[in-house]
């Protein structure tokens, strides 16, 4: 009999500041069983859980994402009173300016894209990132 293969996925939630809670799970599960992250196969994300998915393909590990999140989530999840009168306190668009977001992206990743993103393996690193427009 041919078993069939686990196609495993890593979801992640946005939150803005609170994406600091998957950061301490992911850690305490690197304490408790490191190479845990080496079968995920897909790694999907919203709002911060995006950028953490997207660091996460790029073999960071969670406590450089905490970091990262410590020092450059202020920045990031800024609101100015012109972001709420724009998205009507965000009913008709994004809560936060996604300016800070791409620049940090910029700094913390460089200049990757998906395509550049491989497993251990050295296969293709497959990452899910939802947003609108």
């Amino acid at each position: 009999m041919n078993a069939k293969a686990t196609y495993k996925i890593l979801a992640i939630d946005g939150g803005g500041l609170r994406g600091i809670i998957p950061h301490s799970i992911m850690e305490r599960l690197d304490n408790a069983s490191s190479g845990w992250r080496q079968d995920i196969n897909m790694f999907a994300g919203t709002s911060t859980g995006g950028l953490i998915s997207l660091c996460m393909a790029h073999c960071m590990s969670p406590s450089e994402l905490l970091n990262v999140h410590a020092d450059k989530g202020p920045s990031i999840f800024a609101r100015s009173l012109w972001q709420e009168v724009k998205s009507l306190n965000d009913v008709t668009g994004p809560k936060y300016d996604s300016t800070n977001r791409e620049q940090v992206c910029k700094e913390v990743l460089g200049n990757i894209s998906l395509g550049d993103l491989r497993s251990k393996d050295g296969s293709k690193g497959h990452v899910v990132i939802t947003s609108f427009d």
